[in-house]
């Protein structure tokens, strides 16, 4: 699947990735076991490896980098996990923010990168 993304948008995605990827990958284990998880895990982290090849690519030295787009590639079973993974951490996001009163200033972006997501995975 092609899914077209800003620099913001990348920049968001590779960040909050990496951020959770050590409760990504307990979070796995203890859902799926041990074995299963480990290979889930795998999938996660070939999600994030492609996500930074593309933001290493991107030119910094661009002023307009919400209108320039660039193209990330991801097989059906990534796509499931980046979905499985955006929709699950934009609501965990919403309920904290919710809870707590702060507010997270990616979580619109966030929610809009699921939205489009799922819209071009459909």
């Amino acid at each position: 699947m092609h899914l077209e993304l800003n620099a913001i948008e990348i920049g968001a995605l590779t960040y909050h990735l990496n951020i959770m990827r050590i409760p990504v990958k307990k979070g796995f284990k203890k859902t799926y076991g041990s074995k299963e998880g480990k290979v889930v895990f795998e999938r996660y982290d070939s999600v994030s490896e492609k996500v930074i090849n593309l933001l290493a690519g991107i030119d910094k030295g661009k002023e307009e980098l919400e209108s320039i787009t660039y193209e990330l590639e991801l097989d059906d079973e990534q796509v499931d996990t980046l979905k499985a993974f955006l929709d699950w951490y934009s609501k965990s996001l919403l309920e904290q923010t919710v809870n707590t009163g702060v507010k997270i200033p990616e979580l619109t972006l966030l929610v809009d990168l699921t939205v489009k997501i799922k819209t071009v995975a459909a």
